[in-house]
């Protein structure tokens, strides 16, 4: 068993401590966490069996079908005429849908020249395991792709989502560093980049370094 690497807010203003809810990878309070403290069970997300259903892209009776299928308990009192008639449309949706897990697209990924004038910051992580032990690192180059500078970093037990974050951090406070004014950030973690677009978002486990590499990026800017 390992502890968790923390991460505390290096750049912006501090403000009131933020409550957290054990076992939500988010942070906060949830219908999930709502169901497992009503019926007594642990809020560890690890020790809920089916947390993949959710992500299914399918419609929301597919996935109440898998979901009772792998909690047989909780059909106590689901087969009423309604709900019996709705679980055997949820099977026909499933086998109308059977070749959409099979699709598959090639995206084609490359380093990305920067406009003249311009830097380019480019961060990754790696993880053994997820959550587990991290690391993540970064360089910064020009337009011919020469080396500007560059960092890496070992954090310790964390997962993948919060190690891009981090290493975004680091390498937005390397820029800052650098007096560089305009800046190409490039990193393959969409919800990181759909995160701090949307300000509105929360994930309170994340708040620090989010807080920071706003403020980072504004400086930059």
């Amino acid at each position: 068993m390992e502890i968790n690497s923390i991460p505390y807010s290096v750049k912006a203003i501090q403000g009131e401590d933020r409550l957290i809810w054990m076992g939500a990878n988010r942070g906060d309070f949830d219908l999930k966490h709502a169901y497992a403290l009503a019926k007594g069970s642990e809020l560890d997300a690890g020790s809920f069996n089916g947390m993949w259903v959710w992500k299914l892209d399918s419609i929301p009776w597919v996935k109440t079908f898998v979901w009772k299928c792998l909690h047989p308990l909780e059909w106590e009192n689901a087969l009423s005429k309604g709900a019996l008639v709705k679980l055997i449309s949820a099977i026909y949706h499933c086998g109308l849908n059977t070749k959409k897990s099979n699709y598959k697209r090639v995206v084609q990924i490359r380093w990305e020249i920067p406009q003249a004038g311009w830097a380019c910051l480019n961060t990754d992580e790696a993880t053994i395991g997820n959550p587990g032990r991290a690391w993540c690192g970064g360089l910064i180059r020009n337009k011919h792709g020469e080396w500007l500078g560059g960092f890496s970093r070992s954090i310790g037990c964390s997962n993948s989502f919060m190690v891009e974050l981090w290493g975004l951090r680091d390498g937005l406070i390397l820029c800052n560093e650098m007096h560089l004014n305009v800046v190409d950030i490039q990193l393959d973690a969409k919800a990181v980049v759909q995160l701090l677009s949307n300000s509105s978002s929360a994930n309170i486990c994340a708040m620090p370094l989010l807080d920071d590499c706003r403020q980072l990026i504004s400086q930059i800017a």
